[in-house]
């Protein structure tokens, strides 16, 4: 009678450790300063087929711009431009020559 109870303290605490360990993962990932590209399987694979096999710099190349233009997304103007650009009252859609003036600065 009393192995079944030891049986189910280990379980518990089993199971208790993989929540806990699944939780400080997802910490990890919202806390940490190096975030991983999201991953989409199906458009990832067909993808790789297309681009072939890229040397070395290409690679190093396209991960630089790839956090650039990160780094130039997650900003509160570049929200405000796109807010700009879907309101048809907006003076961006007005003026078209602004808009080119946007699209040089990016």
């Amino acid at each position: 009678m009393f192995i079944p109870w030891l049986e189910a303290i280990e379980i518990g605490g089993f199971v208790g450790f993989l929540k806990w360990k699944k939780s400080q993962e997802i910490k990890d990932d919202l806390y940490s300063r190096h975030k991983r590209p999201r991953e989409i399987r199906i458009v990832d694979t067909q993808v790789r087929r297309l681009i072939g096999s890229p040397t070395k710099f290409q690679k190093m190349a396209a991960m630089r711009a790839a956090a650039l233009a990160r780094l130039a997304v997650n900003t509160k103007a570049f929200e405000l431009l796109l807010q700009g650009l879907l309101n048809p009252k907006s003076r961006l859609r007005r003026d078209k020559n602004r808009l080119k003036e946007v699209e040089v600065t990016l």
